[in-house]
Order: structure tokens, then C-alpha cells, then sequence
């Protein structure tokens, strides 16, 4: 059995031809709470992060450990999705109410809006997280929780995939990935990352991207 997002890729989209890499990791450092690794073929390397603890600790060792990577993922993705906006100001990315609050109010108050309309329904660890982070790095924690709230002022939309029963062999586990694809022209592509989660409350799981 499984499940599967409705739709199909556009006609003329490239077919994933890569091979699965099922080389070794190649540890690097550790920090409290923390260890990186290294995968991938040689042109194509990219970082593997184990996080243990609270979800403070976690973000705490998370920014301890990669602090220049997260420093400059930050910094070349606020000014990116700043002069996107102002590009799209036109188009249909934001909704219209979205609009009038950033004309009548800044880009800053309207992500600053939409972070406290959700607070509500946003549980405290993802808070912690951040704060963890950016006690870590030294980034502001208005600009890091800000960056979180695009895809949610956007209205972005997640594609789901899930697979039970026979669809896994019949082991007795399910699967399930949500992907939030972004615009290849942005930096995001230049910060591929393996995170692998051990909360102290809660099941192990994975963030790829």
C-alpha cells in the first residue's frame, strides 16, 4: 500500500538518473550533543548531523557545530527571498492580504505577524530550537524565526508520500516524507544537509535538505 502526492512532474522534467551512494560516512568532529559526518562521492560531498537532546540542546549543538555553514545559509537566503519578494510583488506568490501588509507595513512586520498569528498552534520546541541556534551562533532570533515563516506567509504547499504494509515488504513499518520544494535559482541547493534528530521525548527521524 502507499500514498502519494496527486499530480505528476511537468512534461518536459528531467528523469533522476543518479545511482543510489551507499558509501561510508566519514566522521569529522563532535560537540556536546552533536556529531558531523561527511558522505557522498568526491564532487558531490555533503554534511550528515546526529542532534541529541531537548530541542534547545539540539539547536544549541546544531549551531555550535556548523556555525559558519548556518551563518551563511542565513544570510544568502534572507537576502534572496528579500529581492524575490520585491520581484513577485506583481505576481501570484504572496496572497493578496499578504500583499497590502508588506506595502503598508515592511516585509519584517508581516513575517513578524504571521509568527505570532501561528504562535498558538506552534509547539514550544520549535521555538527552543531556534533559540538554540541562534545563542549558538550569534544570529538574530528575530531574523531566524522570520526565515521560518516565508513558506507559511507564502501559503507554500508540501508535497506527502507515504508507504505501509506490502509497500515496505511487509515489516511492519511505515514511511511517510513531506517535501517543500524551493526554487532551484536560490541558494538552497548549495547547502545540502543529512539531519538526523534523537529527541530526548519522541521517535528518531530525519531532515533532508
Amino acid at each position: 500500500s502507499a500514498a502519494y502526492c496527486n499530480g505528476s512532474p511537468d512534461a518536459g522534467e528531467r528523469t533522476n538518473d543518479f545511482p543510489i551512494y551507499n558509501g561510508e560516512m566519514r566522521f569529522i568532529r563532535s560537540v556536546k550533543n552533536a556529531m558531523l559526518f561527511e558522505t557522498g562521492p568526491p564532487n558531490a560531498t555533503f554534511p550528515v548531523v546526529h542532534l541529541w537532546g531537548t530541542p534547545y540542546e539540539v539547536g544549541y549543538a546544531q549551531g555550535e557545530l556548523i556555525a559558519p555553514l548556518i551563518k551563511d545559509f542565513v544570510y544568502k537566503t534572507w537576502a534572496y527571498l528579500s529581492t524575490e519578494l520585491i520581484n513577485e510583488m506583481d505576481g501570484d506568490l504572496f496572497p493578496e492580504w499578504a500583499k497590502k501588509m508588506i506595502v503598508q507595513k515592511g516585509l519584517d512586520r508581516a513575517l513578524d505577524w504571521t509568527r505570532d498569528t501561528t504562535a498558538a498552534f506552534t509547539p514550544q520546541a520549535y521555538f527552543d530550537e531556534v533559540r538554540g541556534i541562534a545563542d549558538a551562533t550569534g544570529i538574530d532570533y528575530d531574523l531566524l524565526y522570520r526565515l521560518q515563516m516565508f513558506p507559511e506567509l507564502t501559503k507554500a504547499s508540501c508535497s506527502f508520500f507515504g508507504a505501509w504494509e506490502n509497500a515496505v515488504g511487509n515489516t511492519g513499518h511505515a514511511y511517510q516524507l513531506r517535501a517543500l520544494d524551493f526554487d532551484t535559482t536560490g541558494p538552497f541547493k548549495d547547502f545540502p544537509q543529512l539531519t538526523v534528530y534523537h529527541p530526548s521525548e519522541g521517535h528518531a527521524y530525519a531532515q533532508i535538505g
